[in-house]
């Protein structure tokens, strides 16, 4: 009995998510990464929102195999500064990793690294350029079908780093989700920089579910490049989803239940799970909001299908928290 309970524990986590949350710095470090870290673990044990597995690492190695990295279903790079792989084998192996189909999340900083590697920036949207002063702005919904905004009110203002990029991440066939009003924040930079600015609306968050070429290839054959980086020309296609967002840079923003159901949608949907049932009320708000979300009225019919199927879902993944436990106390008595 208890070797069969095992190997439905075994079945139960293999059949989980992972998801490698990866937060190296090699500049400035925020301290906000504990929190964020530990909310993010918190994501995986919902079973409102489907179970995934958290591995936070900062350790380079990590990237060392292409098969070691394959494990996860997706990689966030969450808060990063500068060059946070050691390697070009490294680098090589996030990119086949990313034509391998997998999922790759960015928030906040998490593009304001790996600068000299083009497909990173291309991959996540955009490379972070800068932002002005620390300075309450107003953000504002522009599709809200998504998991990952379909709990946020339509606007929604709050004190945050308001980011720029190095290029328009909509060449990169993103579809925008937030975006920021231009006259609620004061940007003394806005149009000194030699890097990209403009386009409305101003990106703040988006997603991608489309291939997306990456360009050139690296190799690491040691025929090429300073760092014996080979480049090979060609198309090489990335089919997995994509989610950026630049919003969360304070300690306070990620103990805020609205911003965590953005970032949990987010996350959620990479992951391919379903969002349907993530938090849709909070009893913290994140800053002020600006205007109050409406709900569309649904048929009876619908809405009895709908909560027949969230009900049939959260009672599954209730069951595999449930399975879960037992494994951790048959585990400790064996």
């Amino acid at each position: 009995m208890r070797l069969s309970l095992l190997w439905l524990c075994f079945a139960a986590t293999c059949q989980a998510a992972q998801l490698l949350v990866y937060t190296r710095t090699a500049g400035y470090r925020h301290e906000s990464i504990p929190t964020a870290v530990a909310a993010i673990e918190q994501f995986g044990r919902n079973a409102s929102t489907g179970l995934y597995n958290v591995v936070n690492s900062e350790d380079p190695a990590v990237f060392n195999t292409t098969a070691s990295l394959l494990e996860y279903d997706a990689i966030a790079f969450l808060s990063n500064s500068d060059e946070i792989l050691d390697t070009p084998t490294q680098r090589a192996n996030l990119e086949a990793y990313l034509l391998a189909g997998k999922g790759l999340i960015g928030i906040h900083s998490g593009n304001a690294a790996l600068f000299d590697v083009p497909f990173f920036g291309t991959a996540l949207g955009a490379f972070f350029d800068y932002h002005p002063t620390l300075q309450e702005a107003t953000f504002e919904v522009l599709d809200s079908d998504h998991p990952s905004t379909s709990n946020l009110p339509p606007v929604l203002s709050f004190e945050e780093e308001v980011y720029q990029y190095r290029s328009d991440p909509r060449a990169t066939n993103v579809t925008l989700l937030l975006t920021v009003d231009p006259a609620s924040y004061s940007d003394p930079q806005n149009g000194t920089r030699p890097y990209y600015q403009g386009g409305q609306p101003h990106p703040i968050a988006w997603y991608r579910d489309t291939p997306l070429d990456l360009g050139n290839r690296t190799n690491t054959n040691g025929q090429n490049g300073t760092d014996g980086t080979v480049v090979q020309p060609g198309s090489f296609i990335a089919t997995g989803r994509t989610w950026y967002t630049s919003l969360g840079h304070l300690t306070m923003t990620w103990q805020d239940s609205t911003f965590l159901s953005h970032v949990q949608g987010g996350i959620s949907w990479v992951l391919e799970l379903d969002s349907s049932s993530s938090t849709s009320s909070s009893t913290t708000s994140m800053g002020t909001s600006v205007a109050a979300t409406s709900s569309p009225s649904t048929s009876p019919t619908a809405a009895s299908t709908s909560s027949q199927s969230s009900a049939a879902g959260l009672l599954a993944t209730e069951l595999s928290m449930a399975l879960l436990a037992v494994c951790t106390v048959l585990s400790l008595s064996i």
